[in-house]
């Protein structure tokens, strides 16, 4: 159903990261009294809020993707990879761990990276590594 044009109209941009995505529009199809600069200022405030809702739900989906070719490298690898906390818990690791160190998955998560895979004579180097990495540095 077409209308008739309206009596007044009050638009801002919807940006965001500095790229146009479309417009924010309020009509008034009864006359009266024009919009305001107190309007405007809602409407911009309006549009501000849209594009954070925006930018926070593109964010949300690049960290999926990235998670989820994280996931897919860290299975995939020809390489033992277990994933550890800082304190070297193991919190997941790939087939590889499993075949390379003949613990399962269930057996591997929730211990220490350093003591299930060193023994005793190479514990301590192995905790010096793990508090170095956890720390930050690159080796």
């Amino acid at each position: 159903m077409l209308r008739a044009p309206s009596e007044f109209w009050l638009g801002t941009p919807l940006s965001v990261e500095g790229r146009i995505l479309g417009v924010v529009v309020v009509q008034s199809y009864e006359g009266g009294s024009n919009f305001e600069e107190s309007d405007l200022d809602v409407l911009n405030y309006i549009a501000e809020q849209i594009a954070i809702a925006i930018r926070t739900k593109q964010a949300e989906e690049a960290l999926q993707i990235e998670k989820n070719y994280f996931l897919e490298l860290f299975r995939s690898s020809p390489e033992a990879v277990a994933l550890a906390s800082k304190d070297s818990t193991i919190l997941r690791v790939n087939q590889e761990f499993e075949h390379l160190f003949q613990f399962s998955r269930d057996e591997a998560v929730g211990q220490s990276i350093d003591e299930l895979i060193t023994d005793q004579w190479q514990r301590a180097e192995a905790q010096e590594t793990t508090d170095q990495v956890a720390g930050g540095e690159k080796i």
